[in-house]
């Protein structure tokens, strides 16, 4: 296993779905995106100035986070996907779920849903440019909270 210091790729970008199952997938995590929001509405108000500032630190820090000190998983064994003529290359983050778990357990829910979806947007843009990806990220921080 190799270890990657910084697991940026050169230029950020978001890949739209391909099939339309992908769209519908999409549109149900965003509904369910918002529904998490609107539902835990109530925790915006506990966050006050204090513990806004600390989403928002951990919110930039889960970004970073995201990116640094990865783990490359190949296999010399695995067969390539379809479209590509090379092996494809997993990436394990270890510290990325790390500013939303401290989220869930110091401030609340909603702020930890807020900050996986930063850390899923770090990762979604440098690394696997999957549109789905922050959402992911949000929902496992919310069930983490």
């Amino acid at each position: 296993m190799e270890l990657v210091l910084w697991g940026a790729t050169s230029k950020p970008g978001l890949a739209l779905p391909e099939r339309s199952i992908g769209y519908i997938v999409l549109a149900a995590y965003v509904i369910l995106f918002l529904l998490g929001i609107i539902s835990r509405r109530r925790d915006f108000a506990q966050l006050g100035r204090r513990k806004g500032l600390n989403t928002f630190v951990l919110a930039a820090t889960s970004i970073i986070l995201s990116q640094l000190f990865l783990v490359v998983i190949s296999s010399e064994s695995q067969l390539p996907p379809f479209s590509s003529a090379q092996n494809s290359v997993a990436y394990l983050a270890p510290f990325g779920f790390v500013a939303f778990l401290i989220a869930g357990t110091t401030l609340n829910p909603l702020a930890a849903l807020l900050i996986g979806f930063t850390s899923g947007l770090g990762r979604a843009l440098w690394q696997t440019h999957q549109i789905t990806d922050p959402f992911n990220y949000a929902f496992a921080a919310i069930i983490g909270a």
